[in-house]
């Protein structure tokens, strides 16, 4: 199926061809907030959703590696529990079906938050990449050089030809220091799944709310073999505001794991 919104002109796809991806390849991420994650634990599956920026489809939105994506980022400050961050992190070898590939946000692009760093008559599908599980692993090559620098949204490699506007535009946004809608998913590569995925099966480890850990959700996920992971919450403060906490929860994770050699610093 070809969306109106899919179609481009390929160059910044090309520019990866004959690029090794990075070893070892971190895995996909999906992060949503407690209230739907225990939706998803009673379902038992991650579930594709009508898609706003690609009406008519349903998807489901991952991250590579990195827990870019802040939901409910215009809630209020609260200590409920209800819109708190969960981040699930899914074993490599989840094969996911992949309908498409950004190496950044789609919908904040769609959105246009990322519009002073492009050129007004380029389109989403100017940024389109290969459908392809080392795609992601062969932007951190291309512009970060390691894990370490992608994962904590370092400055890329600005190396990039001049004529190779798409993607100096992408270096361009993602070096940017200021401006809320430039964060940290202007860097991080988007990977559309169009099926659902059986969590039991797929899920390595989950990151949530530290009052979670000793409830029964916490036991179930154990005895599947996942690992729970807790992060501190403060109170009264915006959901949002918790992701730094999960980013750095998710580095120590991987460094235990040996996918990067460091934890932040």
């Amino acid at each position: 199926m070809v969306h109106k919104l899919d179609g481009g002109n390929g160059r910044f796809n090309r520019l990866l061809e004959g690029v090794a991806p990075t070893e070892p390849r971190l895995p996909l991420v999906h992060t949503t907030d407690a209230f739907q994650f225990l939706g998803m634990m009673e379902g038992g599956s991650i579930t594709p959703q009508d898609c706003p920026v690609f009406e008519g489809e349903a998807l489901t939105y991952y991250f590579y590696g990195r827990p870019a994506f802040r939901p409910n980022a215009h809630e209020e400050a609260t200590g409920l529990e209800h819109y708190f961050p969960v981040c699930l992190i899914f074993k490599p070898s989840t094969a996911v079906a992949i309908r498409r590939v950004f190496p950044f946000d789609s919908g904040a692009f769609h959105g246009g938050h990322y519009a002073a760093y492009v050129h007004r008559h380029m389109k989403l599908g100017d940024f389109a990449l290969e459908i392809d599980p080392s795609t992601p692993a062969k932007i951190v090559t291309r512009f970060y050089g390691s894990n370490e620098a992608y994962l904590f949204s370092k400055d890329p490699v600005d190396n990039v030809p001049a004529d190779q506007l798409e993607a100096r535009s992408y270096v361009g946004l993602a070096a940017a220091k200021g401006g809320n809608a430039v964060d940290s998913r202007g860097s991080g590569v988007e990977v559309q799944g169009e099926v659902s995925l059986n969590l039991d099966a797929c899920l390595e480890a989950v990151i949530l709310p530290v009052s979670f850990v000793k409830t029964a959700t916490g036991d179930r996920l154990r005895s599947k073999g996942i690992e729970v992971l807790g992060y501190a919450t403060m109170g009264r403060m915006k959901p949002s505001e918790h992701m730094g906490s999960i980013t750095e929860v998710c580095a120590s994770y991987y460094a235990r794991r040996k996918l990067i050699s460091s934890e932040p610093t």
